[in-house]
């Protein structure tokens, strides 16, 4: 109680996760709203799922939302397009990947970490892959630095019903991003019993090549959805066609996200999809994550935080690696390059990364 009287908590609505207005929750009576003391109101709003389970002692319900803070998802994009531009790195077409002209690294250092979700039949799941970077460390609540962490790109391939993906053609993205494109990509995970070859290929070409479940361990899914909720992961819109031969553009990342649900409790919980929807995208986010936050050597050239005992270092070490502009207005020396106003993705060609299917 504080010293006027009045008491020194909050309402809660655990089945909405939201925080109920003063004053509402002495009109309504609803056994879903939980009293909470205001020193734990931050923990409540910035991770509700955390807060529930670790402090009020309420596990999550199966088929919960996993990431039930959409908002957090949407901030994600519109940070990540307020930085590289309005134009995703990769084109609508979903049997291949076509980057755009303006997708590469120019003189950035930073290691960059891979996850791809294999699949080989366009009669079962697409094939799912994303890149990404730690492009500066940032303080935490508890005084902590921590990565924040940059989605380079994300990708779905589906071919049509019959055909397949030539993991072939998947190592020659790989190739190119490093060899071509100037990435420094340095792991690649993948998620498939299919993977073995294309991890012995991997490895001979000097990358490091692992394998790495998220549907095993929600570890992944944790460390994506922590992210997300503290502001620490960017990623760029992602649209695409569900199909080849479809006419309707779908938000595919971001359905996924939104979709996502805890469908086991268990003693680790599984995270999983709808039985209509998929999480080949999610997956590959979620992997991407968890690397570049167990492993500290992605922070080497990470600015961090500047604070009034840095002299040493400058102002500029401080800063984002990202040019920092609005609309097309791309600098120069980028870490994507540069890119002139209404320049489009340019199409891979049928021997470099397009999925060929047979006749």
């Amino acid at each position: 109680m504080n010293e006027d009287g009045t008491r020194d908590s909050f309402w809660y609505d655990r089945k909405r996760k939201m925080i109920i207005p003063a004053g509402v929750a002495d009109n309504i009576r609803n056994e879903d709203f939980i009293e909470i003391p205001n020193a734990y109101k931050l923990q409540f709003d910035n991770n509700p799922e955390k807060a529930l389970r670790d402090l009020a002692g309420i596990p999550p319900e199966t088929e919960d939302p996993f990431i039930s803070l959409v908002d957090r998802i949407e901030e994600c994009r519109t940070r990540w397009h307020e930085v590289h531009g309005p134009d995703s790195p990769v084109g609508l077409e979903p049997s291949f990947v076509e980057f755009a002209d303006w997708f590469k690294a120019e003189n950035d250092p930073r290691r960059r970490a891979m996850h791809i979700d294999i699949a080989t039949s366009g009669d079962g799941d697409a094939l799912g892959m994303a890149m990404g970077h730690v492009d500066r460390l940032v303080e935490s609540d508890d005084g902590d630095l921590k990565p924040h962490i940059t989605i380079d790109f994300m990708a779905r391939i589906k071919v049509p019903s019959g055909q397949e993906i030539l993991l072939s053609d998947v190592r020659s993205i790989i190739y190119r991003l490093r060899d071509e494109l100037g990435f420094r990509l340095w792991t690649v995970t993948m998620d498939g019993f299919q993977s073995t070859d294309t991890m012995q290929q991997l490895r001979k070409r000097r990358y490091k090549a692992d394998y790495l479940s998220v549907d095993r361990d929600p570890l992944p899914y944790e460390d994506l959805r922590e992210a997300i909720y503290d502001r620490r992961i960017d990623f760029p819109k992602y649209m695409t066609y569900r199909t080849k031969g479809s006419t309707e553009r779908v938000d595919i990342a971001f359905e996924e996200l939104t979709r996502l649900t805890l469908v086991d409790k268990g003693i680790k919980g599984k995270v999983d999809h709808p039985a209509d929807g998929s999480k080949d995208v999610a997956d590959c986010l979620a992997g991407v994550t968890t690397t570049l936050m167990g492993d500290r050597s992605y922070r080497k050239g990470a600015p961090r935080p500047r604070t009034l005992s840095d002299d040493d270092h400058t102002a500029e070490e401080s800063q984002p690696w990202s040019p920092v502009g609005m609309g097309n207005d791309r600098l120069p020396n980028g870490p994507y390059g540069s890119q002139m106003p209404g320049s489009m993705p340019t199409t891979m060609p049928s021997t470099g990364l397009g999925f060929l299917i047979p006749d």
